[in-house]
């Protein structure tokens, strides 16, 4: 997927927010974290922990913003050091967000837990989910799939009487084991998976392969529009519904609706501004992530001073902001995610296209 110049990006950010008075009068001294991407791949943890070496002890800044997959073990690093870290693109459990949430944010995030939530009242509102349903569940095979299954996903299919018919966990990122998981899924007669915080998108290939074709619920975090719409076959996608809270990976060829605020509208002129205007679904969406969190910064910052607990105080005392990226913030005590309203997403068999089929609905 197509990122853009993150650091062009930026830089077209920060300068509009020194010239609006930086951050409660300090200008913002921009430093550059970037990663080697090649090394990423081979050596992950140890390109992350280079980075946060670089920003904390050599060039001792105060706070980050990215829009790279964090973990838990990755934020820890910042977290020792002092450093706020704000990422509306982590890859953060509900349990490890609450751990880190002093120096840690992703006010247009909603946490896998939160949206396992979320989806199951909203599948059974729309009767996607009924008491006749077989359900199959695909988590990662890791501690933080481990939560979101146990914690969340269990517990919120429990309230309407439902018991998985299969329970998959998916090893790897791109889950070797799909077509084992296929099979599990196929025999015990699942007609509707619903895979939290592991892209269903290997499992579809996998599937298609097999002439095996349940429906599947989606959301977001998985790209509907801007990655499963065009990477996964057609026949995958029918039937497939879920919630979103991010248009630009929602939608697709689909209708987006229009900007979700007035710092929607800027963040895109400022990237025009500066040379990185995209029709990419992705890039845009990369794009608001970031311009998100920068102007959350303001936000917070010119409201509640730069304190060493600034994210505590915008927890505890609120904070006026209209996000760039998704439909509505509330941040809270004990979660670092913010993310307070999304949109019912289906499949459309006309366009093959994800659309929305409903307004905004506050989450918990």
């Amino acid at each position: 997927m197509s990122t853009g110049d993150a650091m062009q990006q930026a830089k077209a950010v920060v300068a509009h927010l020194n010239a609006t008075g930086g951050l409660a009068g300090r200008r913002i001294d921009l430093r550059d974290g970037r990663m080697d991407a090649a090394r990423a791949v081979s050596d992950p943890e140890g390109t992350y922990a280079a980075a946060c070496a670089s920003l904390t002890e050599d060039q001792k800044v105060s706070y980050v913003v990215s829009y790279v997959n964090f973990t838990q073990s990755r934020l820890a690093c910042y977290a020792k050091r002092g450093v706020t870290v704000l990422d509306d693109q982590a890859a953060v459990s509900d349990g490890a967000g609450a751990q880190l949430a002093r120096t840690f944010a992703g006010p247009g995030e909603l946490a896998p837990g939160r949206a396992a939530l979320e989806l199951v009242d909203a599948l059974w509102r729309r009767g996607w989910l009924t008491s006749a349903s077989k359900v199959g569940t695909l988590v990662p095979d890791t501690p933080d799939g481990a939560e979101i299954e146990t914690r969340y996903l269990l517990p919120a299919l429990k309230k309407y009487g439902l018991t998985p018919a299969a329970q998959a966990r998916a090893s790897g990122a791109s889950g070797a084991n799909q077509n084992g998981i296929v099979l599990q899924f196929r025999s015990a007669g699942v007609d509707r998976v619903i895979p939290m915080g592991q892209s269903p998108l290997f499992l579809m290939n996998a599937a298609e392969s097999q002439g095996y074709r349940p429906a599947y619920a989606v959301n977001s975090g998985f790209g509907p529009g801007a990655l499963l719409e065009t990477a996964a076959p057609r026949g995958q996608l029918e039937n497939a519904a879920g919630i979103g809270w991010s248009k630009f990976l929602d939608i697709g060829a689909g209708t987006r609706p229009g900007p979700v605020s007035s710092n929607e509208t800027l963040c895109f002129t400022l990237m025009q501004k500066a040379g990185q205007r995209s029709t990419s679904a992705t890039t845009q969406a990369f794009q608001l992530a970031l311009c998100n969190v920068l102007m959350f910064l303001k936000a917070a910052a010119d409201q509640h001073g730069l304190a060493p607990a600034l994210l505590d105080r915008v927890r505890s005392q609120g904070l006026r902001f209209p996000p760039a990226d998704t439909y509505a913030i509330r941040m809270q005590a004990g979660r670092a995610d913010g993310a307070a309203a999304y949109r019912d997403l289906a499949f459309d068999n006309g366009c093959s296209c994800f659309q929305y089929v409903s307004g905004d609905r506050a989450t918990r």
